[in-house]
Formats: C-alpha cells, sequence, structure tokens
C-alpha cells in the first residue's frame, strides 16, 4: 500500500463518524488560550501571570454573556432551516448578535467608569481593546458552530486546527513582552489568524449572508429571546458545575464553613477529572444535534433512541476509564494527592447520569424546547446548594461529592419527566 493510500485511509478513519473531528475543532477553539497561557507562564513573572489570569477570567465570563447564546443556537438553527433565504436571514441575525453583546457590555462598563466602581478598575485601560476581543471570540465560536450546524466539519477541521497553532504562537509572541497589553494584542491576532482559516475552510459551503436587507425587528427579536434562553441555560449550568467547589472555598460563608484549603484542592483535583470525563459526551451531543434536528419525523423517533443509548454506554464506559486511572494514579501517589483522586474515583459515578441528561436536553434543544432544560438545570443548582447547607457537618469533599451525584440524578430524572410531558403534549 503507497504512502498517499495509507494516509487516505487513516483520514477516512479519523473523519468517520465525525466524532474526532469534532473533538479536534472543540479543542482547537476552546483549548488553544489554554495552551498558550500555560506556555507563557514558563517564562512570565508570576505579576504578569496574575494579569493575564485575572484578565481570561473576565473575558471567558464576558464572551458567556456577550454572545447571547448565538453559538449554541446556531448549530441547532443551521440544521433546522434548509430554505436558503431563510438560512441568509438566520445567519445575518446570529452574526448580529455577539456585536450588540459586546457593545452593550462596553457600555455599562464605561458607566461604570463614571461612578468609579472598583469591578472595572483593572480592565479601565484596555476596555474598548476588550470589547472587540470579545466580538471576535464569539465570532470564532459561531463560525464553528455554523460549520457543526451544516454538517461540514470534516472540511474544515484542518485549517481549524492550523488556525489554532498560529493562535497559540501569536499570544505566547505577545506574552514574551511582559505585559498585559501585548498578551491582549497576541490574543486579537490569535484571534483574527484562527477566523480567517476557519472562512478560507467554509469558503465554498458557507450560505450567503442578508447584509443587503434590513433586519425584521421581529425575527430579530426572536432570535435574540431564543438565543438569551440559551444563553441562561448555560450560565446556570456554568454555575452548576462550579458551585460545589466554590462554596467549599467560601463563595458564601455560612455554607461548608468547616471545609479548609486543602478540601478544596483535592476536590480541585477531583473535577479535573470530572471536566475532561465531560468532553467526549459533550462532543457527542454537539455531533448529533444538528443530526436530531435536520431528521424528519419518521426517522427522528429512532436517531433519539439510538442517541440516548449509545450516551448512556458512553457514560459508563468513561465512568469505569475515570475511576480505574485515578485508582492507579494514587497507587502511585505519595500521599499527596490521594484524598482527591479518591473523591475523582467517586465522581465518576455520576457520569453515566450526566451523559443521560445530556442526551435528553440535546433532544429538547433539537426540538425548540428551549425553557425546560433551564429550569431543571436551575432545579440541580438549588439541589447541590441545600446539600451543601446541611450537609455541613459531614467530610466536606464527601458532602460536595454526593451533591455532584445526587444533582445528576435530579438532572436525569427531571429531563425524562420534561420528555414525557413534551411527547404528551405532541399527542394532544
Amino acid at each position: 500500500m503507497t504512502f498517499a493510500a495509507q494516509t487516505g485511509r487513516a483520514r477516512a478513519l479519523f473523519e468517520k463518524g465525525d466524532f474526532l473531528p469534532i473533538l479536534a475543532l472543540v479543542i482547537a477553539i476552546q483549548g488553544t488560550v489554554l495552551i498558550s497561557q500555560s506556555a507563557a507562564a514558563l517564562f512570565l513573572e508570576p505579576v504578569a501571570i496574575g494579569k493575564i489570569r485575572l484578565f481570561e477570567s473576565v473575558i471567558s465570563v464576558g464572551v458567556l454573556l456577550a454572545g447571547f447564546g448565538a453559538p449554541a443556537l446556531a448549530i441547532r438553527e443551521m440544521a433546522a432551516h434548509d430554505n436558503s433565504q431563510h438560512r441568509a436571514e438566520l445567519l445575518r441575525d446570529l452574526l448580529l448578535l455577539p456585536l450588540f453583546g459586546a457593545i452593550l457590555l462596553v457600555v455599562v462598563a464605561l458607566i461604570g467608569t463614571l461612578f468609579d466602581a472598583k469591578w472595572i478598575g483593572p480592565a479601565r485601560d484596555v476596555l474598548f481593546t476588550a470589547g472587540i476581543l470579545l466580538i471576535a471570540v464569539n465570532l470564532v465560536r459561531l463560525a464553528s458552530a455554523i460549520c457543526q450546524g451544516l454538517l461540514i466539519v470534516r472540511h474544515v477541521y484542518g485549517w481549524v486546527i492550523v488556525g489554532s497553532i498560529l493562535a497559540a504562537a501569536l499570544q505566547i509572541v505577545g506574552a514574551t513582552f511582559g505585559t498585559l497589553t501585548w498578551w491582549i494584542a497576541g490574543r486579537l491576532m490569535g484571534e483574527a489568524a484562527l477566523l480567517a482559516c476557519i472562512l478560507f475552510a467554509m469558503r465554498n459551503h458557507l450560505p450567503s449572508i442578508a447584509w443587503q436587507k434590513r433586519p425584521h425587528v421581529g425575527a430579530l427579536f426572536t432570535t435574540m429571546t431564543r438565543s438569551t434562553l440559551v444563553n441562561i441555560g448555560l450560565i446556570i449550568r456554568m454555575l452548576a458545575d462550579a458551585a460545589p467547589i466554590l462554596l467549599l472555598g467560601g463563595l458564601l460563608v455560612n455554607i461548608a464553613a468547616n471545609a479548609t484549603g486543602t478540601d478544596v484542592g483535592h476536590f480541585g483535583v477531583a473535577t479535573l477529572f470530572l471536566t475532561a470525563a465531560l468532553l467526549p459526551i459533550s462532543v457527542m451531543a454537539q455531533r448529533s444535534l444538528p443530526l436530531i434536528t435536520a431528521a424528519n419525523v419518521e426517522n427522528r423517533t429512532g436517531i433519539v433512541k439510538s442517541f440516548k443509548r449509545h450516551m448512556f454506554l458512553l457514560g459508563i464506559v468513561i465512568a469505569f476509564v475515570g475511576a480505574a486511572t485515578a485508582l492507579i494514579l494514587r497507587l502511585f501517589d505519595n500521599g499527596r494527592l490521594g484524598p482527591g483522586l479518591t473523591v475523582a474515583a467517586v465522581l465518576m459515578l455520576s457520569i453515566p447520569f450526566k451523559a443521560l441528561a445530556s442526551a435528553y436536553g440535546t433532544n429538547m434543544l433539537a426540538t425548540g424546547e428551549l425553557r425546560w432544560p433551564v429550569w431543571i438545570t436551575l432545579a440541580e443548582l438549588v439541589f447541590i446548594v441545600i446539600v451543601m447547607k446541611f450537609g455541613s457537618a459531614a467530610e466536606p469533599i464527601w458532602t460536595a461529592s454526593f451533591s455532584v451525584i445526587g444533582g445528576s440524578m435530579v438532572s436525569v430524572f427531571g429531563m425524562v419527566a420534561g420528555d414525557q410531558i413534551m411527547k404528551t403534549r405532541s399527542y394532544a
């Protein structure tokens, strides 16, 4: 077999099912800045690292708020509408949302400067640049979401990887100057390079954009409302995932008051395992969302049933591998991370439930049900806070672990109930 034939076969295996290309896309879009920060930390002074981490923490929240949920909604909307005119207008409206969001946040921040608000102090000198960065990052995420919605990931992931390498290099070059201003300059150039690579890869697949037509206020407001609902769900999801460790760390002083810094550290180790374990589940959900959305009514039932089954089985496999990895690492640990690795193994019990809840939530998003997942995620967050409050007499990290596992069960129960309600409505 020739080298070209071997390369083609390897590429075909990699692209089969789109799982690995989407995984590469997600890592390239979301992991580039983490990789570049880690590399920059090798030669930067602690003060510079602290400024960059603080700035990036604020930006990560700003990206979520300014995006109006457009990237998450775009996957569903691009797959749901195959009419070229409707898709062109929808694409225009989705592209406008990050622009509106960034402008709104900058205006709020400017108002904060007028009243000399303390929270705006660190970002005062880079306010407008940060606003431009918010737009750039959200456009990159939106472009990647559109690729997924149009089912063209296998045509673009190679260029996205190239773009992410360029972005990381530019960010590291910016960091070598040792100031926050140069880091932001590197970030901006990096995001621009990544966006250019994505758009170049999409050049033969990108639908037309109805810029020549003035947006219809009603349609734009509907899109904004739907995307805002998705965004609220994402924010609450982020809070629910972060709540146990934030409460252990003293976010609310009357909850988990007996937790120590060591408890926070051990649980932090465990959540690293949990975050890594959830990545394949997230990729599988993103892969299946446009397929479920675009399927006709006759085929959708079978696709959804198979999707839920595969998600649950994937959750079981990941839980087993994650728990085994944590326990094996503990055998070679000198006791420094032992409790955290044990908790990590226990937290893997939540993975099958989280996978199943994600499957139900993906199906709801595909069918246009946006409100129910928000309420269920809010119920999970409330459950976690209650467990952390009334379980304070027990060992803090085990209370936090139970809150995560129990919260995932609450989520599954709520999603199943919501699914049954949806079916009842459709039969009525």
